[in-house]
């Protein structure tokens, strides 16, 4: 089971790498509302304010953009060190090695999964939230990250207590 639980990691991983890093552009489309996704420039109002507010608008996209390429190298980082674990099994041969290993991939997911709770909650309420989480990629990612997280400390409980 552990290999498996490698496979899906750096699965996972790696296509959030792929998503995050090398798709930026497509991954801040998540994370922005309708509402708030880059407008055209209006006619009506005076040519040098639109261009202020345009020039304004995009600096942060390209932050944004920028960003979400740091989240992607965290995320090749956590698949390379599946790769290696999942391709060199006998440099960590221990039950308690590996429960330690699923413990830390485990709190990666967490740490994705987590952050994005009160956002939901906000969304499911009906109040001011941030992007939206029970639709699309978000809730693929959102679903995904718990899913390999329960799997992951599972898995590192049973194998810490096989120790």
């Amino acid at each position: 089971m552990y290999f498996s639980i490698l496979l899906l990691n750096r699965i996972w991983f790696g296509m959030a790498f792929c998503f995050f890093s090398i798709y930026s552009q497509k991954a801040m489309g998540l994370l922005l509302k309708k509402e708030e996704k880059l407008e055209r420039i209006s006619e009506n109002k005076p040519e040098n304010q639109s261009s202020e507010k345009t020039k304004f608008t995009e600096k942060i996209r390209q932050k944004l953009s920028y960003s979400l390429k740091f989240l992607g190298g965290m995320n090749f980082a956590f698949c390379l060190f599946n790769i290696l674990l999942f391709s060199f099994p006998e440099i960590y041969p221990t039950y308690i090695q590996k429960s330690i290993f699923l413990l830390v991939f485990g709190v990666a997911h967490a740490s994705q999964f987590i952050f994005n709770v009160p956002i939901a909650r906000n969304e499911w309420v009906n109040q001011d939230f941030l992007w939206h989480v029970w639709k699309g990629k978000m809730f693929f990612i959102f679903v995904g990250d718990f899913s390999l997280m329960c799997c992951n400390v599972l898995f590192s409980v049973l194998y810490f207590l096989e120790k």
